[in-house]
């Protein structure tokens, strides 16, 4: 048996671009698919992740590592922090279609109370965001504070 969640994820990440810290808070969407076999969590935006593991936990961390690392091949490849936050954009608005599909569905299901999880349920129609911030200088005196939060789910309906 399959049954499909709408999820919104928030990852907060610190990357070098050129010598700058930069964060990066990202609210994505992701559909996680439950197979007898496993779990999915295929990317809705960004459309070009998907991981696989064998329960909801794995899988989540494969899909956050696999985020994390594009967004650090982003920044080495940036020649500037604009540039660096014109590529992410463009990285979380890359939408996988079929996936968004599947995703509208599955919140109407969870609107109408067919799909349960012990998630906080937000509005389906909130649209992906990110935003990257320079934090300050690479070896700066600064005192910066990097807050190493758990990635945050909740369901979309």
């Amino acid at each position: 048996m399959t049954t499909t969640y709408p999820l919104f994820f928030t990852f907060t990440d610190t990357v070098t671009v050129r010598g700058s810290l930069v964060e990066v808070a990202t609210r994505g969407r992701v559909l996680a698919v439950q197979e007898d076999e496993g779990w999915w969590f295929y990317g809705v935006n960004p459309g070009d992740v998907a991981q696989s593991g064998s329960n909801s936990t794995e899988a989540l961390a494969a899909f956050r590592k696999a985020y994390t690392e594009i967004l650090v091949a982003l920044a080495n490849k940036a020649t500037t922090t604009a540039a660096f936050r014109r590529s992410t954009k463009r990285f979380l608005d890359a939408t996988n279609e079929p996936n968004l599909k599947d995703w509208i569905e599955a919140s109407k299901q969870v609107r109408a109370g067919k799909v349960k999880a012990n998630l906080p349920i937000e509005n389906a129609d909130i649209p992906p965001s990110i935003k990257v911030t320079v934090l300050g200088a690479k070896g700066s005196r600064q005192p910066l504070t990097f807050d190493k939060q758990q990635p945050q789910l909740a369901k979309a309906a």
